[in-house]
């Protein structure tokens, strides 16, 4: 589960392999229910040597071991039944496993017309025309017998590949929104961390981008760099300027006062 799990988080997963790593976990759970995996074994291991597990003393009875068969039986079970609920293999899932050479039969006969319908019911959902569509459908043939990819079908890749399987790019999403917009920054416009997110999510790596000729282009604007000296009035004012600036605010409002009251009078 864990596998299937970091294998649906990366941004190479598609939907041409996701039903096999999807299948090979059902697999794996089924089996599960009648051999033991490698933690169980571990723990059975280390209870046939010291009645011991990491430390913790180990007491058996007579009906344990049975109970304990059932109950696992019935927790892997429920997880196979949960994932084939969740990742219920649609046509698109099913037509696009044509396209993995894992899939294929091993038999070159029946290689031969193995998945044409499957390519033609993806050209069709993409409404491809009929003339692409013959064209990805020979090259598909080519490709099983050279595994040399065509440009037409490597178009049909490229657009299915496109179709997110989970939704761990959205959570990506919004986890980069997060960095951008924080309290400090919460003034910023919507465009602006439009930007900064299509920067963040699509753009490269920050190790692969050059930044000498942005920095040379913004200083021969005009523009100041982070290492020229400060312009304005400085925030850090000397005790002795702040109290004569508060002093002479305290003498203009002593002196409005006083033109005040002697109006009146």
């Amino acid at each position: 589960m864990k596998q299937l799990s970091l294998y649906l988080q990366k941004n190479e997963a598609h939907v041409m392999s996701a039903m096999d790593h999807i299948d090979s976990t059902k697999e794996q759970l089924l089996a599960l229910k009648v051999q033991p995996g490698m933690t169980l074994t571990k723990f059975w291991r280390s209870y046939d040597n010291n009645s011991k597990f990491k430390d913790v003393d180990i007491v058996q009875s007579d009906s344990d071991l049975h109970k304990f068969s059932s109950f696992r039986g019935q927790f892997l079970q429920a997880l196979y039944d949960n994932l084939c609920q969740r990742f219920s293999c649609t046509d698109v899932l099913s037509a696009a496993r044509a396209l993995c050479p894992q899939s294929w039969p091993a038999d070159v006969l029946e290689r031969a017309l193995f998945g044409q319908v499957d390519i033609s019911f993806l050209c069709n959902a993409f409404h491809l025309d009929s003339n692409l569509s013959a064209d990805v459908l020979l090259e598909f043939a080519m490709y099983k017998r050279n595994r040399v990819m065509g440009a037409k079908l490597t178009k049909l890749m490229k657009l299915l590949e496109v179709l997110p399987i989970s939704s761990a790019e959205c959570e990506r999403g919004l986890s980069q929104m997060n960095l951008y917009h924080t309290t400090p920054r919460n003034r910023l416009l919507t465009e602006s961390v439009s930007d900064l997110l299509m920067v963040g999510i699509n753009g490269p790596p920050l190790k692969y981008w050059n930044a000498v000729k942005y920095v040379v282009s913004w200083l021969q604007s005009g523009k100041h760099g982070a290492l020229d000296p400060a312009t304005g009035v400085s925030k850090n004012l000397p005790f002795c300027t702040k109290a004569t600036s508060c002093f002479s605010r305290h003498l203009c409002m002593t002196f409005l006062c006083l033109c005040v009251i002697l109006s009146i009078i």
